[in-house]
């Protein structure tokens, strides 16, 4: 940590000089400096390959091999500054070479690399000059990846009646661009954009046609919105990069968000708010002035959220589990969810009908039971299966393939050859 307090610039530190495995070969490059104590480590200085730096880094070192072309940020082992590390946001595991991705992002952003100018650990596994076998042994390899795999571009537009609320706009494009990775891409997949990629995309999302007159060919993915989970967007007013690596602070207790239905005659919510008040329990239920599509300020701070009642609209209580899961609360439903693909049953509890006083004081024994310590592991993994498998970007390329599988004659992932 002494040179990461030297250069606030730094990203990481590497245990080896240049991303050595061993002390043979020697790899060049970069330039010495010293911290203010004199302590003497190697700042990585990146030359592309086709570079006249590059060419000249090997010209002046006959023989020598180096690693100068790689962006900067590494796996190899090293001591890494945790909130730059978050500025860059999350690594992608939906692109190819997801290592070179991020290093990629991190140098443009102004971050570097520095080493230790020595070699300090040997590594007990296949080394690069391996190859071509390293990728079959390799932390990549052992895991089932391709280290190096690249995903063509393919663009989605989407196709909607106006009065429908997948309808194009400038909103909704901002709502799904929330969703993809920082480079806006999931396998390849991306959305369209007609000021860049011309007037027609690769394919059509069209969402719940209305009339034979919407066209439809084999650039066509017909979807009934209401049948695909993954199609629901988050109202978190956060992109997906935040909600992987941003910590979300827990400092409130309880968050009430209301149905649009009645107990006892009058408002639900406000009931309930009033006697959770009486049991000594700090209530918010003053949401009412969010900004469209971003629920953060009545779900961030809060360790549990009640749902009073259905919401207006179909699928408001599964978008709300969602937001609410992703915000790594533990829901309190008074209205039994829809299933929501890749939420666990654990991750929210159901509170069986009954008075005003009785839901009241279920919510007070989950509450006073600590349930959120209990069931945060399940929210957490359930999170991580909406953000990388059964949310929208994800869910589009799932689409995507079957519909080239289908153009191909073949059968879509998961269906009977």
């Amino acid at each position: 940590t002494h040179v990461l307090d030297h250069d606030p610039t730094l990203l990481q530190v590497v245990l080896n000089r240049n991303w050595m495995v061993s002390p043979w070969p020697v790899l060049v490059g970069g330039v010495v400096k010293r911290t203010d104590t004199g302590f003497p480590y190697r700042e990585h200085v990146y030359l592309p390959r086709d570079s006249a730096g590059f060419k000249q880094l090997l010209a002046n070192n006959t023989g020598a091999r180096t690693a100068a072309h790689w962006p900067g940020f590494s796996l190899n082992p090293s001591v890494i500054r945790t909130e730059a590390a978050r500025s860059i946001g999350a690594f992608h595991p939906a692109t190819g070479f997801f290592e070179r991705e991020f290093a990629d992002r991190a140098r443009n952003l102004g971050w570097k690399t520095a080493f230790l100018d020595t070699v300090t650990d040997v590594t007990s596994g296949p080394t690069p000059r391996d190859a071509p076998d390293v990728q079959k042994t390799n932390a990549y390899g052992l895991n089932g990846m391709d280290q190096f795999r690249h995903f063509a571009t393919t663009t989605v537009g989407i196709r909607a009646d106006v009065r429908h609320r997948w309808a194009p706009t400038d909103s909704l494009a901002s709502r799904i661009a929330r969703q993809f990775p920082s480079d806006g891409s999931w396998l390849g997949i991306r959305m369209h954009r007609p000021e860049y990629d011309g007037p027609e995309p690769d394919y059509w999302l069209v969402v719940d046609p209305v009339s034979t007159d919407t066209p439809l060919d084999d650039r066509s993915i017909v979807v009934d919105a209401r049948d695909v989970s993954g199609l629901l967007l988050w109202d978190l007013g956060a992109t997906y990069d935040d909600l992987q690596v941003r910590p979300i602070t827990k400092g409130k207790q309880l968050s009430l968000v209301g149905g649009h239905d009645e107990l006892d005659g009058q408002p639900r919510d406000g009931l309930l708010a009033t006697a959770l008040r009486e049991r000594g329990f700090d209530v918010d239920n003053t949401h009412q002035q969010l900004p469209a599509h971003d629920r953060r300020e009545s779900l961030f701070p809060y360790r549990y959220v009640v749902v009073a009642g259905r919401p207006e609209s179909a699928d408001g209580l599964s978008s709300l589990l969602v937001d609410s899961v992703l915000a790594e609360c533990l829901v309190l439903c008074t209205t039994e969810p829809a299933r929501v693909e890749g939420i666990e049953p654990e991750a929210f509890v159901v509170i069986p009908p009954g008075s005003t006083h009785q839901i009241a004081d279920l919510i007070a024994a989950v509450v006073e039971g600590s349930e959120y310590n209990r069931r945060l592991p399940s929210i957490l993994r359930s999170k991580r299966r909406i953000l990388d498998e059964f949310q929208f970007a994800p869910t589009l390329a799932r689409l995507v393939e079957q519909r080239r599988q289908h153009s191909r004659g073949l059968p879509a992932p998961n269906e009977p050859q």
